[in-house]
């Protein structure tokens, strides 16, 4: 038997492929970078979480904030004041580009005075037992809970028997 000729294949000729820049339009910018604030130069986030941690010392309501954040930002969307309660609320979790407040910033009224409104916790609700816990019974007490009972319910044969006789 012969041995089997391994043969190599020629080498085919690569592609060359020309390196192409990235286009820098719109793929480079960042998320929230779009707009540019028009007296600030400040992003939208940024801009946003300077009035809503200034609103501590200023006592601004939503609805001023909504209207500070329109004439900053005419090209994006028209704020209204359920877009401060939001940005506010991500804020206060942390969740808006920046750490966690120590203090939670607090919505304020037209005179200047926190508005307190009742906590809704956006935890789930606590799951009560559905079942009471059995407890452990040991036989005796069991049979002494049953000899109870039939005893209680001889009495009450007893006592309605003597009632009936007496009626009689």
């Amino acid at each position: 038997m012969g041995r089997t000729k391994i043969v190599k294949m020629p080498a085919t000729e690569k592609k060359k492929t020309t390196l192409r820049a990235k286009s820098t339009d719109k793929s480079s910018k960042k998320t929230g970078s779009k707009f540019i604030g028009k007296s600030t130069g400040l992003s939208v986030s940024d801009f946003q979480n300077k009035t809503i941690a200034g609103n501590k010392r200023d006592r601004l309501t939503d609805k001023v904030i909504a209207k500070l954040w329109r004439d900053e930002f005419p090209k994006a969307k028209s704020y209204t004041e359920k877009d401060v309660a939001g940005v506010r609320s991500s804020f206060n979790k942390g969740k808006h580009s920046n750490d966690t407040p120590a203090k939670s910033i607090l919505e304020y009224d037209q005179d200047g005075n926190p508005i307190k409104k009742e906590k809704t916790s956006s935890d789930p609700p606590k799951r009560g037992s559905k079942k009471p816990t059995k407890k452990n019974v040991s036989k005796s007490a069991l049979r002494k809970k049953k000899i109870q009972e039939e005893d209680e319910e001889e009495e009450e044969e007893e006592s309605n028997s003597t009632d009936d006789d007496e009626e009689e």
